[in-house]
C-alpha cells in the first residue's frame, strides 16, 4: 500500500514571504546604516529580517534580535512585542517549531501587557499554525477559534476570515470533512464582502482539496483550474504553485499521470524559486509515488531521497515518516529487500510517534512482505498479525468518525429545520390576521368579499402545491442522501473483501514458505494467485463510480501484467497485447470470467516459452449485439504439441467455471497455441 501526500493549501495568517531581489535588499541595508536609533530603524530592521528569513536564517534571526534589542534601549513595548513576533516568522519559516513557539509566546505576553487586541489576535493565528504543524490539532483549534472571534470583535474581517480557513483545515485534517466544509462556506460568504483576490484563491484551493479528499476528483480539478487563472492573472506565485501542486495530487489519482507529473514538476520549480522548504519535499515526494506508480523506479528513488533529506533538515516527523514508508515500498519492488525491511522499520517508528494510522498500516504490511522475501517467516507472521489491529482500528476508528459526522450534520439539519418552523409559523400567524380582516370586509363589500375568498382559496391551493413541491423536494433530498450512504457503504464492503483476501493470499505465501514439497508449493502458489485474481476484481469496484460492474480491458490489462510479472522469468522479454473495446461486466459474470484467464495466462508463462525465449500473450474480448461474451487467448509460443497444456486441476476448473456461465471451451495450435470461450 502506497501512501500519496498530498499538499495542502493552509491559510494560516502569518506573514507572506513574496520574492525581493537584491537591490532591494541593498536599498533596505542603506536606510537601516543611515537610520537614526528610532522607532524607524527598529521596523527596517524588521522589514529586512522579513524578506530574507527564507534565504539566510541566521541574518535573518540577527536582524530580529537588533530589533528587540534596540526597542527596548528606547522601551518602545510594541517595538519589543513586534521583534519577538518576527524572530517567531523566522524560526518558523524555517521549520524550528518549538524555538517559535517559544517566541510568539513571548510576544503574545508583551501585547497582553500593552492591551494591543490586535497584535494578539495576530499571535493567536501564529500559534495556533505552530500547534498545526507539530500535530497538536486541538490546541491549534482552540487558538484559532479565539483568534476568530477577536478579529471579528475588531472588525477585522479579512484576518477573522483567514482564521475560519484554519479552522476548516483544521476539521479536514481530523476527517471531519462536513463540519470542515460548512467553515470554507463560512469563510468564502465572508469575504465576498471584502472582494479580495488574494484570499478568494485562497478559499478556493482549500475547497478544491476538499473535494480530492472526498474523492471527487473532477469536482476538485474543476475549481483549482478556476482557482490557477486567477492566481496567474493576479501574480499570486506562492498561491499558484499550491495550485498545481493540488492538481498533481488530483490527477495522480486519475488515469492522466503525465498531467500530474507535469503540474507537480511546475509546483516544484516555483517552490524552488522562492525557496520555500516546506512544499519542496512534499512535491518531490508527490513526484516520485508518480514515477514509482509508472514504474520509474531510478526517477523515483532520486525524487524520494532528495525529499528525505529536506525533510531530515526543515520537515516535520509525519512527513517524514509517510515518506520513508513510500520509499520502503519503491525498494521493495526494485528488490532490494534489506534496505526496504530498514526503512519500513524506520517509517514505522515514525508513524507510531505520530499517530499516523494509515502511514502505520502500510508500514507493517511492508515489513511483513520484505521478512517473508528475506525468509524469515515468523516475523513475517508477526508483522501480518499487527497490520490486521491496525487496519481493523483503522476501520473501527473511520466507521465512528463516520457516524459523528453524520450525527453533526443531522444536528444542524434540525437546527436549520427549526428556524424554518419558526419563520413559517410566524407567516401562518401573520396570514391568518390577513384572512380575519379579510372575512370582516366580506360582509360590507358583497360580491368584492366573494372574489376575495376566491383568492384566498387560490392563494391556499397555491400554499399547499408549493408546501407539497418543498416536501418532495426533501424527500428527494434524503433519498439521494441515503443512497450517497448506501454507495460509500458498499465501496467500503468492496474494499473490506479485497483486504482480507489480500491477507488470505500473504497466509498462504507464508504456509507455502514452511512446504517442501515442491508440487505443493505449486499448488499453494497458484492457490494464492487465484486469491489475487478475485482481490483485484474488488479493488476495481470500489474505485470506480459504477459499483455493479467491472471494465473488463483495464481488469484484464492488470492481471495479465502482473501474472508475467510474478511467474515469467524474463517479463521484459513477454509483450501483452489486449485488443477490446472497454466493456462492463457484472460481478457474477466477472469472477469466473477472470479465474479462466488466470489459468490460461498461467500455463502459457510456464509451457508456451522454454528456454527463456521472447514472446507475445494477446487477449481479446468482445459482446456480440446478442450478449453473447467471447474471450479468446493465445500466444506464439510452441504450441500444444511441443509442451504441457496445463495441470489436470486447472483443466478441471476452467471446465467447472464455464459450465457454471452456461459456456464452452475451445482451443487449438496456430503460430502457437490458442483457447475460445464463448458464453
Amino acid at each position: 500500500m502506497r501512501n500519496f501526500i498530498i499538499l495542502l493549501c493552509l491559510s494560516f495568517a502569518t506573514a507572506v514571504y513574496s520574492q525581493t531581489n537584491q537591490a532591494e535588499f541593498d536599498s533596505l541595508r542603506q536606510i537601516i546604516a543611515q537610520s537614526k536609533q528610532d522607532t524607524n530603524k527598529v521596523n527596517s530592521l524588521l522589514e529586512l529580517s522579513r524578506r530574507i528569513s527564507q534565504k539566510d536564517f541566521v541574518e535573518s534571526k540577527d536582524l530580529a534580535d537588533e530589533a528587540i534589542a534596540l526597542s527596548e534601549s528606547l522601551k518602545w513595548a510594541k517595538g519589543v512585542a513586534l521583534g519577538y513576533k518576527h524572530r517567531g516568522f523566522v524560526y518558523s519559516n524555517n521549520t524550528k517549531y518549538d524555538e517559535a513557539m517559544t517566541a510568539f509566546q513571548t510576544s503574545k505576553t508583551k501585547y497582553e501587557a500593552i492591551n494591543d487586541k490586535k497584535g494578539i489576535a495576530s499571535l493567536l493565528n501564529e500559534i495556533g499554525a505552530i500547534h498545526f504543524y507539530q500535530n497538536n490539532l486541538e490546541q491549534s483549534l482552540e487558538h484559532f477559534s479565539q483568534a476568530a472571534d477577536l478579529e471579528f470583535e475588531l472588525g477585522n474581517l479579512e484576518r477573522s476570515c483567514g482564521s475560519l480557513l484554519n479552522i476548516a483545515n483544521i476539521h479536514k485534517a481530523t476527517s471531519n470533512l462536513p463540519l470542515s466544509l460548512e467553515f470554507f462556506e463560512r469563510a468564502l460568504d465572508l469575504q465576498t464582502s471584502l472582494k479580495s483576490t488574494e484570499m478568494e484563491t485562497t478559499i478556493m484551493v482549500n475547497i478544491g482539496a476538499l473535494y480530492s479528499s472526498l474523492n471527487d476528483k473532477n469536482k476538485a480539478i474543476q475549481i483549482l483550474e478556476r482557482a490557477l487563472k486567477t492566481a496567474k492573472s493576479s501574480g499570486l506565485l506562492d498561491l499558484e504553485g499550491n495550485i498545481y501542486a493540488n492538481l498533481s495530487s488530483s490527477y495522480s489519482k486519475l488515469p492522466n499521470t503525465e498531467k500530474a507529473l507535469d503540474y507537480a514538476n511546475k509546483a516544484l520549480a516555483i517552490f524552488q524559486e522562492l525557496n520555500y522548504h516546506r512544499g519542496m519535499p512534499i512535491v518531490l515526494s508527490l513526484i516520485g509515488t508518480i514515477q514509482h506508480e509508472k514504474k520509474e523506479y531510478s526517477k523515483a528513488l532520486a525524487n524520494y531521497e532528495e525529499a528525505r533529506v529536506l525533510l531530515i533538515e526543515h520537515g516535520n516527523k509525519k512527513d517524514l515518516g509517510e515518506l520513508i514508508t513510500n520509499l520502503s515500498s519503491l525498494l521493495y519492488d526494485m528488490g532490494d529487500y534489506q534496505n526496504a525491511l530498514s526503512n519500513a522499520k524506520e517509517g514505522l517508528k515514525l508513524s507510531q510517534e505520530t499517530q499516523n494510522l494509515i502511514c502505520e498500516q502500510s508500514a507493517l504490511f511492508s515489513l511483513q512482505k520484505c521478512y517473508a522475501k528475506l525468509g524469515n517467516t515468523d516475523a513475517a507472521y508477526q508483522n501480518l498479525r499487527f497490520f490486521v489491529d491496525v487496519k481493523d482500528s483503522l476501520f473501527n476508528e473511520e466507521k465512528i468518525r463516520e457516524i459523528s459526522q453524520i450525527e453533526m450534520q443531522y444536528a444542524i439539519n434540525r437546527e436549520k429545520l427549526a428556524d424554518s418552523l419558526v419563520f413559517n409559523q410566524k407567516e401562518i400567524v401573520l396570514e391568518s390576521q390577513v384572512q380575519q380582516a379579510k372575512q370582516d370586509k366580506m360582509f360590507s363589500f358583497g360580491i368584492a368579499g366573494l372574489l376575495a375568498l376566491l383568492a384566498i382559496i387560490l392563494y391556499r391551493n397555491n400554499q399547499r402545491k408549493r408546501q407539497t413541491n418543498e416536501l418532495l423536494s426533501q424527500q428527494k433530498a434524503e433519498i439521494e442522501t441515503k443512497s450517497k450512504q448506501n454507495e460509500v457503504l458498499l465501496k467500503e464492503i468492496h474494499h473490506r473483501v479485497k483486504n482480507n483476501l489480500q491477507t488470505i493470499s500473504s497466509l498462504l505465501f507464508l504456509q507455502s514458505a514452511h512446504i517442501q514439497d515442491i508440487d505443493i508449493k505449486k499448488a499453494v502458489a497458484a492457490g494464492q494467485h487465484r486469491v489475487e485474481s478475485i482481490a483485484l476484481i474488488h479493488q476495481k469496484l470500489y474505485q470506480r463510480e459504477n459499483l455493479a460492474a467491472i471494465e473488463m480491458k483495464d481488469y484484464l490489462t492488470n492481471l495479465g501484467q502482473t501474472l508475467i510479472d510474478t511467474f515469467a522469468k524474463n517479463p521484459e522479454k513477454i509483450n501483452l497485447n489486449v485488443e477490446m473495446e472497454e466493456l462492463e461486466m457484472d460481478v457474477d459474470t466477472a469472477v469466473p470470467l477472470g479465474l479462466i484467464a488466470n489459468e490460461l495466462i498461467n500455463n502459457t508463462l510456464k509451457y508456451a516459452f522454454p528456454e527463456d525465449q521472447s514472446g507475445e500473450i494477446t487477449i481479446k474480448m468482445k459482446e456480440s449485439a446478442d450478449e453473447k461474451v467471447e474471450l479468446f487467448i493465445a500466444d506464439n509460443g510452441v504450441g500444444v504439441s511441443n509442451a504441457k497444456s496445463g495441470t489436470a486441476f486447472g483443466k478441471q476448473l476452467i471446465g467447472l467455471l464455464a459450465a457454471q456461465l452456461n459456456g464452452k471451451v475451445e482451443s487449438g495450435n496456430q503460430n502457437g497455441y490458442w483457447t475460445r470461450f464463448s458464453m
